[in-house]
């Protein structure tokens, strides 16, 4: 079973690291990536995981909290020139029929920090499935939440088919 973090009752609350903007922002770019490579799997019930997985990228390294919000500041400069779909197209394939402005050293840190990283968190989610991987059943990946299915196989599921 997953625990979360223990708090005092008295601590104060603890702030959201980002706007919410930059959280609408970075979905935004996660669920870019199946309409990219053409996935088939429907990314909303990964919303909640993928909240998670930023902000526990962000308390294990307090960088990607600048990394996510300069992502978003990215996004927006590029959609403002052309539209979202040459803006993701650029980040994920360097593509830039549009001629684009951009810097990039930022590029080549929200590829390496932020795309990539969000690419291969899709797959593990289950978007490997679209290749034709059969592996294994299901995905492995996240937390165990209550109500939900093991993020990862478990050892009733070694017995099935």
């Amino acid at each position: 079973m997953y625990d979360s973090k223990a708090r005092h009752p008295l601590s104060p609350p603890t702030p959201d690291p980002l706007p919410h903007a930059v959280y609408e922002a970075m979905w935004d770019l996660f669920v870019a990536i199946g309409d990219q490579w053409l996935l088939t799997d429907d990314p909303q019930p990964y919303r909640l995981r993928f909240r998670t997985f930023l902000e526990n990228r962000i308390a294990l390294s307090p960088l990607y909290a600048g990394y996510y919000l300069a992502t978003a500041t990215m996004l927006a400069d590029l959609t403002a020139q052309a539209d979202a779909f040459a803006a993701y197209q650029l980040i994920f394939f360097n593509r830039n029929p549009q001629n684009m402005q951009y810097s990039p050293t930022l590029l080549l840190a929200v590829q390496q920090h932020v795309a990539y990283e969000f690419i291969s968190r899709r797959m593990a989610l289950g978007s490997f499935a679209n290749f034709g991987a059969t592996a294994y059943k299901g995905y492995m990946a996240g937390a165990n939440l209550p109500d939900q299915p093991a993020p990862y196989r478990t050892a009733e599921g070694l017995n099935e088919g």
